[in-house]
């Protein structure tokens, strides 16, 4: 398994970037961001700051609900309107312990908890 929450992707309408290290990207305010520390993200349809479109996925820093750190923007251009940010699945190994295993040592380290599944989604059909 790959993908590390079995989420789609989602994409934002950016409403500003400033030229810092590391930038700060600030999403419409109508609509909160869903992104968590580590995810990665494009970026497409920037106005001004046109060296972000295509540019490789990179790594966020949620800041708050509107707001995340990217990469060092102090050289880019300055940003003047427009574009999206879309988040991308960068695979991911899991590991998992084998079934026998599991039976004889059920505890998960370091904690030695039992592994708590996400019953927030059960029965959902997809």
């Amino acid at each position: 398994m790959l993908d590390k929450d079995g989420e789609e992707c989602k994409s934002f309408v950016i409403s500003s970037i400033d030229q810092s290290n590391p930038g700060l990207v600030t999403v419409h305010e109508e609509k909160r961001h869903s992104y968590e520390d580590g995810d990665h993200v494009t970026f497409r349809e920037v106005e001004g700051m046109t060296e972000l479109n295509g540019k490789e996925p990179m790594p966020i820093q949620v800041v708050s609900p509107f707001t995340f750190k990217i990469c060092d923007t102090t050289g880019f251009s300055a940003y003047t309107g427009n574009g999206t940010v879309d988040q991308v699945k960068v695979p991911r190994e899991h590991t998992f312990k084998s079934w026998a295993e599991a039976v004889e040592e059920p505890l998960c380290p370091p904690d030695n908890m039992l592994a708590i599944p996400d019953l927030g989604k059960f029965g959902r059909s997809e």
